[in-house]
């Protein structure tokens, strides 16, 4: 059986790694949400916002519990400082809920 090989990924390379897939799910919500797919596009929606903060968690140099979880990097990264993702977001939620 061969030999595993085990690599250590910095604190940058999973910020980059985290704001990608984010922004994969941004993009999937956009799509779901102009076919009508709503329940969908909130779980997109979701995933998107859960992996953009743990990014800017991890980019302020705070640790957090690997988790599903959407409270935990909140948390963890508002005691350290407030982040902002109005400007990931803003842009799909700019017409919502406006005729």
């Amino acid at each position: 059986m061969p030999k595993e090989e085990s690599y250590t990924v910095t604190r940058k390379e999973e910020e980059k790694r985290l704001l990608k897939r984010s922004g994969d799910f941004l993009e999937t919500a956009k799509y779901q949400i102009s076919e009508g797919f709503y329940d969908l596009a909130t779980f997109s929606l979701e995933q998107a916002l859960e992996l953009f903060l743990k990014a800017k968690v991890l980019a302020e140099g705070v640790d957090f519990p690997r988790t599903h979880s959407v409270r935990t990097p909140v948390t963890v990264g508002f005691r350290k400082q407030k982040i902002c993702c109005k400007r990931h977001f803003g842009e799909l939620f700019a017409g919502v809920g406006h005729a």
